[in-house]
């Protein structure tokens, strides 16, 4: 658990901490995570227009 908390303290960016925990972009684990993230920013977003309608 200490290496992961080093890590973290090294941190400078938010793509920092996707990296540490997700991988490098490209990866499979890291390509799975943005897709599950953009699906969720999408429904979001219909959620919002539909309170507007």
């Amino acid at each position: 658990m200490g290496l992961i908390k080093d890590k973290l303290k090294q941190t400078k960016t938010f793509n920092d901490l996707l990296r540490i925990k997700y991988g490098e972009r490209g990866t499979q684990k890291r390509e799975e995570f943005e897709a599950k993230a953009e699906a969720f920013y999408l429904c979001e977003m219909l959620k919002e227009k539909r309170k507007d309608a």
